[in-house]
């Protein structure tokens, strides 16, 4: 389910029961375009009726759909049927299929990197202007349009938590060994913080190749010289890693960067504490 709205999300397809949903209110404001003497106008009176006193029709199938799918949105047999009351109707379930997709990325914890292309980043003021704004949830993500294949693959499993860093390698269970718990994913260099993608991006130290290939930095900032701006603000490694995916003009620099570092890491084997360090920790996961 996760990598599903993951998948909708960048690609700003409606979930498909969603999909569903508004092609029938989409014909049902068609219906009601229609002539009174028409036969699916009157067909459409008959189910409205039907719906009124209990009985099971079109109509009461329809708004069964519409409680389960958008169960605060307010629709009833007994209101009057208008074309504005449905135009209305299919913005509230345009707005709850997208808060669907939200609730899944905002409760997984696989898709931290995923909410930056919709919440608000404590940017320097000056960088404002090079971010494109906070798009829906679901929406195009225009990285997938980026040439070099291998670059947009891995800034896509990036953002699916789709990579073998220890945080996302280390949460499954292995032959020789339990689960481990989220803090004792440790980076296979520095040995001492939990390898997460903020860490291994930005923040690790420990291994003079991932320090090399952090010339990238140099690079984008001779593409945006007011980006430097971004290395001494408040924001965090998360969100500055937030803010690189959503800049246009550096982005192939940014799928290029994430494809070097996550290739340096592949090729050195995950580190795993030792067990009497973790063994008695509680199981928790972010």
């Amino acid at each position: 389910m996760c990598l599903w709205s993951f998948l909708l999300s960048c690609t700003g397809i409606t979930p498909l029961p969603y999909r569903q949903l508004l092609l029938a209110l989409s014909y049902l404001r068609y219906i009601l375009f229609l002539p009174e003497r028409r036969y699916a106008y009157l067909a459409l009176q008959v189910s409205l009726s039907l719906a009124r006193n209990g009985c099971t029709c079109w109509f009461s199938d329809l708004l069964h759909v519409i409680q389960c799918l958008a169960p605060h949105v307010i629709f009833s047999a007994t209101a009057d049927l208008t074309i504005d009351a449905v135009i209305q109707l299919i913005e509230d379930v345009e707005v709850a299929a997208e808060q669907s997709l939200m609730d899944v990325i905002d409760r997984s914890s696989k898709s931290r990197l995923l909410r930056g292309f919709y919440n608000d980043i404590p940017i320097p003021p000056v960088l404002a202007r090079f971010m494109s704004k906070s798009p829906k949830v679901s929406a195009y993500k225009s990285y997938l349009n980026m040439p070099v294949p291998v670059h947009r693959k891995s800034l896509t499993r990036l953002l699916m938590s789709a990579h073998t860093l220890a945080i996302e390698v280390l949460q499954w269970k292995g032959r020789y060994r339990p689960f481990v718990p989220w803090r004792w994913r440790l980076c296979r260099f520095y040995k001492l913080c939990v390898e997460d993608e903020p860490h291994a991006l930005l923040g690790c130290g420990a291994s003079t190749t991932v320090v090399h290939q952090r010339r990238f930095i140099s690079d984008i900032t001779a593409v945006i010289p007011e980006i430097s701006h971004l290395w001494s603000s408040p924001c965090s490694l998360l969100e500055q890693l937030w803010f690189l995916p959503r800049v246009s003009k550096i982005e192939g620099l940014t799928a290029k960067f994430i494809y070097d570092i996550l290739s340096i890491y592949s090729d050195e084997p995950v580190y795993v504490a030792p067990l009497a360090l973790w063994a008695d920790s509680p199981a928790i996961q972010d």
